[in-house]
């Protein structure tokens, strides 16, 4: 993979907040952070640095947690730490990490994604195999080939004899 090259306001956007305060994601968070855990627009600007500074370097989610509860930080309840935890990697999964060389893993991840693969038998047995699964893998949505693949030496399907 390339390197990620950002543009003039992303570079004056990092400079300026010291992280990238115009992704939803981090929006979303400063907003948790305000509404969810009361906090004044500046501590919860420096959270959401936290986030991205732990993300960036690529520590470990848990490390905001274990922060947060050092720093007196309650949470209401159960629904409340998941929803926190959703934002936080919704954070993370939108910060360009040095080890994707600036590339969100969000990024990678769509950019690879194709689909799911059609299954074609290499051989009778593996077609016969095919052929008794077929229902459970059409039912999963797993696409299913039965037709044996034709190879050049292979005889005509024809019947004729003659190679393909």
């Amino acid at each position: 993979k390339d390197f990620y090259i950002p543009s003039a306001t992303q570079i004056e956007e990092i400079t300026h907040d010291c992280y990238e305060s115009s992704s939803l994601a981090y929006k979303k968070l400063h907003t948790f952070f305000m509404k969810k855990l009361h906090m004044e627009n500046e501590l919860a600007t420096t959270w959401c640095l936290n986030v991205w500074m732990n993300s960036y370097n690529g520590d470990s989610p848990s490390e905001i947690i274990k922060d947060l509860n050092e720093h007196d930080a309650v949470f209401d309840g159960e629904d409340q730490l998941r929803d926190f935890m959703n934002l936080l990697m919704d954070a993370h999964n939108n910060t360009r990490l040095i080890e994707n060389r600036g590339h969100k893993p969000v990024e990678l991840h769509s950019n690879n994604f194709t689909g799911i693969p059609t299954i074609v038998p290499g051989s009778s047995k593996a077609a016969s195999i095919l052929g008794e699964l077929q229902p459970q893998l059409s039912a999963m949505g797993i696409p299913v080939e039965l037709g044996k693949k034709v190879y050049p030496n292979d005889p005509c399907p024809c019947g004729s004899r003659k190679k393909v």
